[in-house]
């Protein structure tokens, strides 16, 4: 959920057992509608959770290792298409 606001941006975290994933997002949704910001809350949440489950898919690689950096195309693909898919492209 929400965890700072700004005048342009907002901080977003989703936490997992193991995992912490932070985000920070320009905020050109009008705080005075508050059927839209949890619409939008809801979006990120979702978002969070198909990242996850792309880590989540990766590490279950058995030639991926838990504690090095990531350098999957298709692991990068899938985030870029749901990044995508977010910011309504």
């Amino acid at each position: 959920g929400s965890v700072m606001t700004s005048d342009n941006y907002k901080a977003f975290a989703y936490v997992t057992t193991n995992v912490r994933y932070i985000s920070l997002i320009e905020d050109e949704i009008a705080s005075d509608n508050p059927q839209v910001l949890k619409s939008h809350d809801n979006d990120l949440k979702n978002l969070f959770a198909n990242i996850h489950r792309l880590y989540t898919d990766h590490l279950l690689n058995p030639f991926a290792s838990p504690n090095s950096k990531i350098t999957s195309k298709r692991f990068d693909l899938g985030v870029i298409h749901l990044a995508d898919k977010f910011n309504g492209r």
